[in-house]
């Protein structure tokens, strides 16, 4: 991402310059971002300060990344070893790239067709899937470096992030808004949203952590936990226990609290555990209500680029996309799972680094020619699917295809439930309309009623501008008084109703 312009760039804008210019066309030089700017608080200061931009990926998740992409390595792509150490891969027939016999010609590995790498414009999502391709691809990447003499470039995918569909973006799709509030005013919801637990944890959060803070409870609590950090006394559940860190060694609480009552103040125990499950609970209560209806329209544009890249494999096409690369966020992952069918998601908010893998696989002898596996986090989740085999990973192509067709649409019925039902209402009323005029008592019917509602409007007019009715006889006034008010000349007679003349 902050690679040069290739050298044939470079040479052929700085053709013409000072010697000590073109010397340094080469050069690659970073910058650390420090947010110090502002240092007048309360109006101009950071939110936060520091050298992290946020949401940035972490160190600990590039780590995270690189692993996942040596995990794909080793499961997809064959690089010359034999045996067990090769994994799948060591059987032609399992191989997804052959890292062996790498031919430009042929089309390199990590150059499309062969790789669509798509993300969305977040630095943590983008940088992910830089490092995931680098601990897939980094020996291939060193050699072309080598070879060529420039770095390679990958294509990246992306879009607006405010308005891209790797999320659950309701502002893009006003029936989302719809939906969401329909669950949010089913009996399920406010039975869980106003239960004793619920009250329970919002008052612990306002009394002793200084608000609630429910709808990000998932966000604040793991990347709190996830790096070793120390937690507020009340929500450690781990006081005197050794904790793992991820560094491999173990670690012992920070907190001085009693480990016997957490200084929970009667707010019960394992508080970290059940506000983290309320508010999964909460969080994620729209995507799994009425059937999914929320995930299935929120990743229908997701689902039509994904159904793009899997119709040319099952029909043969050679130009067909190998790999498949979308780098979102746990928004994405898990209203995907819940868009294909109820038992697909396990209700747990999916980890940091967390891996959804649908492999395509062309099958050789009688039965289907193409089927399916669903593998999440290294677990086979292709059993849960509706119509899938359950003692079997694989699963006929046509079961997803069907699924997938439900709620798969680049454009998506985004349109707010209240319009439909006012365009229904206008439908209808069309309709009976067509109805009545299609026979002779209708249209004598018609004609009654347009001329009817037309003299009533008349009367209403007449009324409202000589304050009499039709046939009333004008009275006659005496002595008048005139005044004029903002162009409208009024005649006011002392013993009878005011009369406006424009």
């Amino acid at each position: 991402m902050t690679s040069p312009p290739p050298p044939p760039v470079v040479e052929e804008e700085e053709e013409g310059q000072p010697e000590q210019t073109s010397a340094g066309a080469d050069a690659m030089f970073l910058f650390e971002k420090r947010y110090d700017a502002l240092q007048n608080p309360p109006r101009l200061s950071n939110e936060l300060n520091g050298t992290c931009q946020r949401g940035q990926l972490l160190l600990r998740g590039y780590d995270q990344e690189l692993a996942n992409g040596q995990h794909l390595r080793n499961a997809y792509a064959f690089y010359g070893q034999q045996g067990d150490d090769q994994g799948a891969a060591a059987d032609k027939r399992m191989r997804l790239f052959d890292l062996t016999d790498m031919n430009p010609k042929d089309g390199l590995p990590y150059a499309e067709p062969n790789l669509r790498f798509r993300a969305d414009d977040d630095q943590r999502t983008l940088m992910s899937g830089q490092v995931l391709l680098r601990g897939l691809f980094g020996e291939e990447f060193a050699k072309h470096s080598e070879t060529m003499g420039e770095d390679p470039i990958i294509p990246l995918h992306t879009a607006d992030r405010s308005r891209d569909v790797l999320g659950l973006e309701q502002h893009m799709c006003p029936r989302l808004n719809d939906l969401g509030t329909q669950a949010e005013q089913s009996k399920e919801f406010q039975s869980l949203n106003n239960s004793l637990e619920a009250i329970t944890i919002r008052t612990m959060m306002e009394r002793e952590l200084g608000g609630d803070f429910l709808d990000a409870a998932i966000d604040c609590l793991m990347t709190v936990i996830c790096t070793d950090r120390p937690l507020p006394d009340i929500l450690n559940d781990y006081n005197g226990i050794s904790v793992p860190s991820s560094q491999g060694e173990s670690r012992a609480s920070s907190s001085s609290s009693d480990s016997s009552d957490n200084g929970n103040h009667n707010y019960g125990d394992n508080l970290f555990d059940r506000v983290a499950v309320l508010s999964n609970a909460l969080d994620t209560f729209r995507s799994t209500f009425n059937d999914g209806a929320y995930a299935k329209l929120a990743m229908g544009p997701l689902w039509a680029e994904i159904l793009n890249v899997i119709q040319p494999v099952v029909d043969g096409n050679k130009n067909a996309t190998k790999l498949n690369l979308i780098s979102g966020h746990d928004t994405t992952i898990f209203p995907l799972l819940v868009s294909l069918g109820a038992n697909m998601w396990d209700n747990v908010w999916p980890p940091y680094a967390s891996m959804l893998i649908l492999e395509i696989h062309e099958m050789q002898g009688d039965g289907p020619t193409h089927m399916f596996r669903i593998i999440y986090n290294g677990r086979v989740f292709t059993p849960r699917m509706h119509g899938c085999p359950a003692e079997s990973e694989l699963c006929p192509i046509d079961v997803l295809m069907t699924q997938m067709k439900e709620s798969a649409s680049l454009i998506n019925d985004c349109d707010s439930l209240a319009e439909d039902e006012e365009a229904s209402v206008l439908l209808t009323t069309v309709q009976d309309s067509k109805l009545l005029i299609s026979n002779a008592g209708g249209m004598f019917l018609l004609f009654g009623i347009v001329l009817l509602s037309s003299l009533m409007g008349g009367l209403v007019v007449f009324v409202s501008l000589t304050h009499r009715l039709p046939f009333q006889k004008l009275k006659t006034s005496t002595p008048l008084e005139m005044r004029r008010t903002h162009n409208v000349l009024h005649l006011t007679d002392p013993h009878d109703d005011e009369t406006t003349l424009t």
